[in-house]
């Protein structure tokens, strides 16, 4: 596989090896042939990332098997670096509390210095972390942070009103000057919060609440107790923190999805349930979608909507034809 940025392009293979619990001669001449096969087509651009499932001291294992050893000679024999995570943790929790690091990342030298190997933590809790190698191609584009936006047509001014009356006295300006500015915009973002609904938020979830950030907390917490500790009992609460947090965003989601359907009104809230829907399955909302009609790409919303407008006439003229026909 390969992946392009810009000028430069970045050769990765991917490995699994799944090991018997008796590792035989034959898979381990299986396993050696797949690493030399690999050194076919290793460039200066390329990185070698994967289940190894070897044992070897370089990357944290008390012992070295035949798997490991010849994850070693492989590495010694060629130009290839092993390229440890930014944190060095191990890369697989199991479900009985201990950790090991079977998921290795490899690379030729020449990108070695300009990769980023960092962990993202398990999905189900336990089992493999997610490996993620960013490759530095020199300095980026510049992005403006986002804007705020907030929908002040659906704001509740009396709300806020009376929030910022009784929130705003005489008491924090007698102080610190900058300590008084620092409490009214304090004041100011809170009873805006609390008031105006936010027209466009970065990955915004209609479902997500105050319960359910807490519940993620505690998995979070459970999770990094887990790993530094590696008790069973530890495991056994992760898996408990985890099943509830699942629990709770599918009733979560059930909940928002029942209540927006009984207020939806089918004849003209046709986009808004296409919008509902996208953020619901977390998938990205397409605005201004281009369609196709006789050849000719439509992409404005004009041309769209007279697109349409020329296919429902047509078809109206369709039907008093048909109405009107005699047999």
């Amino acid at each position: 596989m390969a992946s392009q940025k810009d000028t430069q392009v970045l050769y990765y293979y991917q490995i699994l090896f799944y090991q018997s619990l008796k590792l035989v001669h034959t898979e381990v001449e299986y396993f050696d042939r797949t690493l030399l096969r690999r050194l076919d087509g290793w460039s200066r651009h390329s990185l070698l990332f994967g289940d190894f499932n070897a044992h070897s001291r370089r990357w944290g294992y008390d012992n070295i098997d035949a798997v490991g050893c010849i994850v070693e000679n492989f590495i010694d024999s060629a130009p290839i670096e092993f390229m440890e995570n930014r944190d060095g943790s191990p890369t697989f929790l199991s479900y009985k509390g201990a950790t090991s690091h079977p998921d290795l990342l490899l690379a030729h030298p020449f990108v070695s210095n300009r990769i980023e190997h960092t962990l993202l933590p398990a999905p189900g809790g336990a089992g493999h972390k997610l490996l993620v190698a960013e490759l530095n191609t020199g300095p980026g584009e510049y992005k403006e942070p986002r804007f705020p936006r907030w929908n002040l047509k659906k704001a509740n001014w009396t709300r806020y009103r009376e929030l910022t009356d009784y929130l705003m006295n005489d008491t924090f300006v007698s102080g610190n000057v900058d300590r008084a500015i620092g409490i009214f915009t304090d004041i100011i973002m809170a009873c805006a919060i609390k008031c105006i609904p936010r027209g466009q938020r970065k990955k915004y979830a209609p479902f997500w609440n105050k319960e359910l950030q807490s519940l993620k907390k505690h998995r979070d917490e459970a999770r990094d107790r887990t790993e530094s500790t590696g008790l069973m009992s530890d495991c056994i609460e992760l898996r408990k923190r985890q099943a509830c947090l699942r629990k709770a965003i599918r009733e979560a989601k059930r909940g928002t999805f029942r209540g927006f359907v009984e207020g939806l009104d089918f004849r003209k809230d046709a986009l808004r349930a296409h919008h509902f829907l996208s953020r619901l399955n977390n998938q990205k909302e397409k605005r201004n979608e281009p369609i196709r009609s006789a050849d000719k790409l439509l992409t404005s919303e004009k041309q769209i909507a007279e697109a349409f407008s020329a296919m429902l006439m047509l078809a109206i003229i369709d039907l008093l034809l048909k109405s009107q026909r005699i047999y």
